[in-house]
């Protein structure tokens, strides 16, 4: 009996160990989708058009700046369509919005759940939210071209890098929630950084590549543009979707570090300016 009970200790411990995250995991999916809905429902009783700007937004640039290169005849790396080629807006929609609304101050959780657990929370339920409007603009876009096709648009069909297309929308979402983290904790100190915050992201914008891939950049500005993390997240987006795509010495590992290290130190300010403010 004393064997068979220490066998199966263990195994129990690992039954209940399983069931207990399991349990979390439940709760944390119920509470994302409560946040999902919540914001929805918010956004649709202001203004139905305003729930799926994002998505009108992104469909109506990406079409117009298809169709604008196409006139244009503008010259673009690899053999990229010119509507793969702007679906950069997307991943730079995605960039703002985790910036101006994944701070903890905009978080409507009871103040006494760990903030580590509500930021997690807020920014799932906001990346899920602004990546599926986007992702239906993007693909109302696709459908307008296959309605309506041309190969000088469209380009030839490819096979897309599915897991490094979507994976470049969350490292996206992470890098614009740790540039609003340390939004967060520095302008406690310098509040004026919001009155600068556009001009900032309007340079950011500029230098993410959108307009000017890395490969056709001047050699005396390209390594300057490679400072932005969404040059890299950009280029790699475009390769997703388009293989072949060049996209020169960039690398993941810079855009990858850079969020880590942003989300990890906003945290520090932030719990230490908690703590102060405690005392």
């Amino acid at each position: 009996m004393t064997f068979i009970a220490r066998a199966r200790g263990p195994a129990g411990a690992v039954r209940a160990e399983a069931l207990f995250w399991l349990d979390g995991f439940i709760a944390f999916v119920a509470l994302e989708r409560v946040l999902i809905l919540r914001g929805v429902a918010m956004q649709a009783r202001r203004n139905l058009l305003k729930a799926f700007s994002d998505t009108i937004r992104i469909y109506a640039v990406v079409l117009a700046h298809a169709l604008l290169y196409y006139a244009l005849d503008r010259k673009v790396p690899g053999s990229i369509s010119y509507v793969d080629f702007n679906s950069a807006f997307a991943f730079w929609q995605v960039f703002t919005t985790l910036v101006h609304r994944g701070r903890p101050s905009h978080i409507g959780l009871p103040a006494n759940v760990p903030l580590r657990i509500r930021w997690v929370n807020l920014f799932v339920a906001d990346f899920v939210w602004v990546t599926l409007k986007v992702l239906v603009g993007l693909g109302a876009c696709y459908l307008t071209f296959i309605i309506f096709p041309d190969p000088a648009v469209t380009g030839s069909p490819q096979i897309p890098n599915v897991p490094l297309f979507f994976a470049m929308f969350l490292l996206a979402g992470l890098t614009g929630a740790g540039v609003g983290l340390m939004l967060e904790a520095a302008r406690q100190t310098l509040p004026v950084l919001d009155a600068v915050l556009e001009v900032l992201m309007w340079f950011g914008f500029v230098t993410s590549g959108i307009y000017e891939p890395y490969t056709q950049l001047p050699a005396f500005v390209a390594d300057y543009f490679a400072l932005n993390p969404m040059m890299s997240i950009i280029e790699y987006g475009r390769a997703a979707l388009s293989p072949g795509y060049p996209v020169g010495p960039l690398t993941l590992i810079y855009p990858i570090v850079f969020a880590f290290v942003l989300i990890t130190v906003g945290f520090m300010f932030l719990r230490q300016s908690s703590r102060v403010e405690t005392l």
